[in-house]
């Protein structure tokens, strides 16, 4: 596996060519890192790329064009080795195409290229997904960043979520699904998630049934740490759906925008007819960029 590196005067990003992976942001002027350190004890993952399909799909298939093609959960693209397109100073630029391999389990003939670009202490993360074959694409693709907590490597109380909460601007309260257990797609039932003063406090529980998955209510979140002040904020302009995750114990939050997400519970219809899914004319890009903002002490 090689890894590559870019930096300015506030982060060092370092990036595995395995999935195109983001494995580590480290903040220079608070000498810490932002990124969880991968555990296998709770999940063997830094911050895989979601694509083509996020979460599962119902009874681990997509129908396309009448075809069942077999899925992995979060797509394939992840376990791929990409290649790396440009390497500058402060970007980073790898490319998957689909392969004689992804055609019996994707039949697109697609590309798809990641991009990260620092900005200041900003961090820029592009999709580009191109169409290259004849017909109309689809796909869903989205993030699953797993971000320190506590961000300080401090052991016992710090360890405590309930000393973290998040903002989410202008809100009062949101909406959230859960997946059903069993087949790892979406319950119908709604939930409630209160906020106090556009905040929500995380807790030991909070996340005891997997993933809470919003639609159509979340573009910006901030990590507020122990002492109120911002830790990070992602913001992903224009993606519909959010996933929020942690294993109950481990010291790491996901913040996961998707452009479409799981199945519902019981969708055997064309992978086209799915809710939220990207569609794509052929010889056509579909671009996507999502930011994750390092703040100062």
């Amino acid at each position: 596996i090689i890894m590559v590196k870019i930096e300015n005067e506030y982060l060092e990003l370092s990036v595995l060519d395995h999935g195109a992976e983001l494995c580590s942001i480290f903040d220079k002027r608070n000498q810490r890192e932002m990124m969880w350190k991968k555990d296998e004890t709770y999940w063997n993952r830094y911050s895989p790329i979601l694509f083509p399909n996020v979460g599962k799909t119902f009874q681990n298939v997509m129908k396309i064009n009448g075809t069942l093609y077999p899925t992995k959960q979060h797509g394939f693209a992840r376990d791929c080795v990409f290649t790396l397109l440009q390497h500058s100073d402060n970007t980073i630029q790898y490319s998957l195409k689909a392969s004689e391999d992804t055609k019996k389990i994707y039949p697109y003939l697609f590309e798809l290229i990641l991009g990260y670009e620092l900005i200041d202490e900003k961090i820029v993360v592009s999709y580009e997904v191109m169409n290259h074959g004849d017909e109309e694409m689809y796909y869903t693709i989205g993030a699953h960043p797993a971000f320190a907590i506590p961000f300080d490597g401090a052991d016992g109380e710090n360890l405590k979520y309930h000393t973290y909460s998040l903002l989410f601007k202008g809100k009062e309260e949101l909406q959230y699904l859960l997946a059903d257990p069993e087949t790892g797609c979406a319950l119908k039932n709604l939930h409630s998630m209160k906020l106090e003063n556009e905040c929500y406090t995380l807790s030991e529980d909070t996340f005891v049934h997997g993933a809470r998955i919003f639609d159509h209510q979340i573009e910006e979140v901030t990590i507020i740490r122990p002492d109120k002040k911002p830790l990070l904020t992602l913001r992903s302009p224009g993606f519909p759906s959010y996933g929020i995750w942690s294993v109950p114990g481990a010291p790491f939050l996901c913040l996961e925008p998707w452009m479409g997400r799981c199945d519902d519970v019981g969708f055997q219809a064309e992978l086209r007819e799915k809710p939220m899914v990207c569609s794509l004319p052929p010889y056509k890009t579909d671009k996507f960029y999502y930011e994750i903002i390092c703040h100062n002490e």
